[in-house]
């Protein structure tokens, strides 16, 4: 019986999913992509590729084509010496937005993660998703053209 107890508790831990990093946590890293929606999916990719899953949240502003990722990369993917918590954001407004803000040092529009709820929870396999409703506007970093 008391095993049970144990093993419902267990798996109502790890069921239970609120965000893999808070969006009130201050991530160690922030990345402003901007540019080609072509590129997309490759960036999504490069993304997974990074993150442990297990932290990823996956957040998306329909309306500015603005969308973000937040995650712990781990060292052991080689890119950081540490462990470090990551926001990745992502503007998606065509190839002169990748190329002339990054050469103006100009900001582009970014999601606002303080607008987002959560519409999909997170697991250990798999990133929560997030409908946000607001953006804000960041210094483009990385720019992507096609």
């Amino acid at each position: 019986m008391k095993l049970n107890k144990i093993a419902v508790a267990v798996t109502a831990a790890m069921a239970s999913h609120a965000y893999a990093l808070a969006p009130s946590v201050t991530p160690d890293v922030v990345f402003q992509i901007s540019g080609a929606t072509a590129a997309d999916k490759q960036v999504q990719t490069y993304y997974s590729s990074l993150c442990d899953i297990s932290t990823q949240d996956n957040y998306s502003e329909p309306g500015d084509d603005a969308s973000a990722v937040f995650c712990t990369v781990r060292a052991s993917t080689g890119v950081f010496s540490e462990d470090k918590d990551v926001l990745f954001l992502k503007q998606s407004g065509g190839s002169i937005d990748g190329v002339a803000p990054v050469v103006n040092q100009s900001n582009v529009v970014a999601i606002d993660l303080t607008t987002c709820s959560q519409t999909v929870p997170g697991t250990a396999t798999s990133a929560g998703e997030y409908d946000c409703t607001g953006t804000t506007d960041r210094p483009a970093m990385v720019g992507i053209s096609d």
